[in-house]
């Protein structure tokens, strides 16, 4: 970690600050109901007290959403205001094209970046960003899967006809 670093950053005796960027506008803003689940989930245990945690601390969560509208040239200033405005102790991140842009200055900056929804193959990389991980199964694992399925229970059909439908973005790509 950098120096300076301060591990406790966004972390008090009695709160943890968890800044998340989240489409809750445009094409992706059925995302913002991931973090309505999220906030929820939250309230209701800060409102029992809080999260205690391995030594007998207990801290309430302060839950800072961003809309980036799954665009990811506005996912950067909104993780620098997170980070340095908002002294976030994690961020948490949508989207594959959203993270890419975020991931190197979060993992140089020592930043948990916890299950990224996204299933890109890049958050399975504890050697070189072992602060970012991912919530869902790799693409390309999914994919394998996918294609062993269908060998092995539609091996008998003469032809197969697969589709996909792809966004026209770079998580499309």
């Amino acid at each position: 970690c950098p120096d300076g670093w301060n591990s406790a950053e966004g972390l008090s005796d009695t709160e943890i600050k968890i800044g998340q960027t989240i489409a809750q506008s445009g094409t992706f803003a059925v995302a913002a109901n991931y973090g309505k689940g999220q906030d929820a989930i939250f309230q209701y245990y800060n409102g029992k007290g809080g999260f205690p945690d391995s030594i007998g601390k207990t801290r309430k969560v302060t839950y800072i959403q961003k809309d980036d509208g799954y665009d990811p040239a506005k996912t950067v200033p909104l993780v620098d205001e997170l980070l340095d405005s908002e002294g976030s102790f994690m961020i948490k991140t949508t989207g594959s094209p959203n993270t890419l842009k975020v991931y190197e200055k979060l993992n140089s900056r020592c930043v948990p970046n916890p299950y990224v929804i996204s299933g890109h193959p890049a958050w399975g990389d504890p050697v070189n960003h072992p602060w970012t991980w991912g919530n869902l199964m790799a693409y390309n694992t999914e994919a394998v899967l996918w294609g062993n399925l269908i060998t092995s229970r539609l091996a008998d059909q003469d032809e197969i006809t697969v589709a996909a439908l792809i966004m026209q973005n770079d998580f499309g790509k």
